[in-house]
């Protein structure tokens, strides 16, 4: 086994500095301590894996290659219901409701991977979910809900389609609304949306945020599998001016 090499467009037109994804494949492929001799060759600025949790070799690889570990994935999933009314307070985005899931896109992430690493300031992660949640509203999303509370937009949620499953792409909460049900309003509003249509809904989530953890499993979602996620960040970079 070895490893393969990918230019990330997006995340580098959006920092400004080469961002870069290996992945471990079963062909042969390339050692990955040279893939990171030309990583530093090149200035890159991060370099993202993710590996099965049971993968303890590529784990390894990537540790002596400099990687450090910043987070567990949990997929979980569940069925979709032949048909499922829309709940109360949810209703399909419009164009004018983009500024404000703008502004949770700030405040409602803590967990994601580049939140959870203390090598990148927050102020760098919170750009990335902005211009995540923008594009998102451009069309990259199959489609994106809002829910309402108190008269006033609480959260969003996103979604995108592949054969017959459901991924949630992207949800939150504005911090002043978590706790009133909200994230399973929006759950529900997607799988309303897809009832009877599609299979399967699938979501993925960090092992530490444990408030997501319950909200899916109390909604009957059953976790899939587990995967480590790791960054290499490389001496000049961003973060270090």
């Amino acid at each position: 086994m070895g490893w393969q090499i990918e230019t990330l467009d997006f995340e580098a037109g959006l920092f400004g500095a080469p961002v870069r994804r290996v992945t471990r494949i079963l062909d042969d492929g390339a050692d990955l301590v040279e893939l990171m001799k030309g990583c530093v060759s090149d200035g890159v600025w991060l370099v993202s894996a993710r590996t099965e949790q049971s993968d303890i070799e590529g784990s390894q690889e990537l540790l002596a290659a400099g990687f450090k570990q910043v987070e567990n994935l949990i997929t979980l999933s569940r069925s979709l219901p032949r048909s499922l009314k829309m709940p109360k307070g949810v209703r399909i985005a419009k164009a004018g409701d983009e500024q404000r899931c703008l502004n949770i896109a700030k405040s409602g992430f803590a967990f994601d991977r580049f939140h959870a690493d203390v090598r990148i300031p927050d102020a760098i992660a919170d750009v990335l979910k902005e211009k995540w949640v923008s594009n998102n509203f451009a069309g990259r999303a199959d489609i994106v809900l809002i829910v309402e509370n108190q008269g006033n937009i609480a959260g969003f949620v996103s979604c995108l389609t592949a054969a017959d499953v459901v991924i949630i792409d992207l949800i939150a909460v504005a911090p002043e609304h978590q706790g009133a049900g909200c994230g399973t309003l929006l759950l529900q509003g997607a799988m309303s949306i897809y009832a009877g249509q599609m299979k399967t809904i699938r979501v993925g989530t960090q092992e530490t945020n444990i408030k997501s953890m319950l909200l899916y499993e109390r909604n009957n979602f059953i976790p899939q599998f587990s995967q480590a996620t790791y960054h290499w960040i490389g001496v000049s970079s961003l973060v270090d001016g």
